[in-house]
């Protein structure tokens, strides 16, 4: 529920870095990892993402690098 209350709270950077972060785990993590990789677990890298970096790096121009930020915060997860 709380995490339902955080998606809907995302700025429109957010939402978008969301949407390419699950399309980037259909497209690229699913073919290596299967279902093992969920989009829970996409989801939930980019809510921890946001609490860890400041809000103004969540702006159109750093759409790219915000995004290379989730799959980082989820390698750290998996160490």
């Amino acid at each position: 529920m709380i995490e339902r209350l955080l998606t809907f709270d995302l700025n429109i950077i957010q939402m978008k870095a969301y949407v390419l972060t699950k399309m980037i785990r259909k497209e690229f993590l699913r073919p290596l990892a299967d279902d093992r990789l969920s989009s829970f677990h996409m989801k939930t890298a980019l809510l921890f993402t946001i609490e860890q970096f400041p809000e103004d790096i969540w702006k159109d121009g750093n759409l790219v690098q915000c995004v290379i930020f989730c799959p980082n915060t989820l390698k750290r997860f998996l160490k």
